[in-house]
């Protein structure tokens, strides 16, 4: 069957023809049957390919065996087996468009494009870190223990996998150390409870004074940390104290910081900045509280992180301020 499918309609009238004849009925058969078919075919532009073939049928029947067909008994016996030779090219014809646009459709279709394989021994990058990053290009395997890459990849992709694997797998900037100063300055609508502040610190305060409708501030702690850039470093203090009459203050901090680094201009980027603050009153009440956040801060800078309330009257400020050591 497929091989017939994928015969033209005048090939398969023209193999029809011949099984006719040498069947027995050579006599009054038209030289060309497939001609014979598709010239009535094409003079009839309005008939239908059905009807052209119940003619067919009609005219073939008429012309086979001799004059005298219709006394001919035998004749009569081979009418529904031509019929079903009728019937069997019409699902032929229909089925071919099919079985061609099959056909063409494999023939259109574009075919893989090839791949290339390579394996890459890395110096100083990640393997796991840079498949994450090149993985949506081409299959990429790691091998932690031989520290190498193997991908696999059309060749226009491989050639920018090389080509990123050439400008990551480079030495990583040498760690610098940073000196983290962070005062915790408390403001108060008590005039009482202010106190003298050390000076590098007036700027702050000024700035505190001009946003803030605090009338007194002092200082309650001081924490100094010094940390290596993308490394986490964690303080704590439990000497923080203030007076706050009639009742005297204490202060427990904890303070940690995820890690740090230097961006090309200098600026120091401080990730993941946690403070939790732990503030006790002389009657025994307590109150907890904190922050969370990321900043950035030109080296030297005194920055107020943050405000937190410690009391109706009374809040205390985050100020941080971050050095590089040469």
């Amino acid at each position: 069957m497929r091989r017939l499918l994928l015969n033209s309609p005048a090939e398969l009238m023209g193999n029809l023809a011949r099984g006719l004849r040498r069947a027995g009925f050579q006599p009054a058969m038209p030289a060309s049957l497939p001609a014979f078919f598709f010239a009535r075919r094409c003079s009839r532009p309005g008939g239908s390919l059905r009807s052209d073939l119940r003619q067919v049928s009609t005219r073939l029947e008429l012309r086979l065996g001799n004059k005298n067909a219709g006394k001919d008994a035998g004749i009569a016996g081979w009418k529904p087996a031509l019929r079903g030779l009728t019937l069997g090219c019409l699902a032929l014809l229909l089925l071919a468009p099919v079985a061609l646009a099959q056909e063409q459709k494999k023939a259109d279709a574009k075919p893989p494009e090839p791949r290339v394989q390579k394996i890459f021994v890395l110096k100083y990058a990640d393997p796991s870190q840079l498949v994450n990053l090149l993985s949506f290009m081409g299959a990429i395997q790691p091998n932690q223990d031989m520290h190498a890459l193997a991908v696999s990849a059309t060749p226009d992709a491989m050639t920018v996998i090389e080509d990123a694997i050439k400008r990551l797998d480079v030495p990583a900037a040498a760690p610098q150390n940073i000196d983290l100063t962070v005062y915790l300055v408390a403001g108060d609508d008590d005039t009482a409870a202010a106190a003298p502040l050390p000076k590098e610190l007036n700027s702050v305060v000024e700035q505190l004074k001009s946003n803030f409708p605090y009338k007194a501030y002092r200082l309650w702690d001081v924490l100094t940390m010094r940390t290596r850039t993308g490394q986490m470093v964690t303080a704590n203090s439990t000497g923080g104290s203030g007076d706050s009459p009639p009742n005297r203050i204490f202060v427990t901090t904890t303070m940690q910081i995820h890690s740090t680094s230097i961006a090309g201009d200098g600026t120091i980027r401080i990730n993941g900045l946690q403070a939790s603050h732990r503030v006790q009153g002389g009657t025994g009440s307590t109150t907890q509280v904190g922050m969370y956040t990321d900043l950035d801060i030109k080296e030297g800078q005194k920055v107020v992180v943050g405000k937190q309330s410690t009391a109706p009257n009374q809040a205390l400020f985050l100020v941080l301020t971050a050095r590089v050591i040469q």
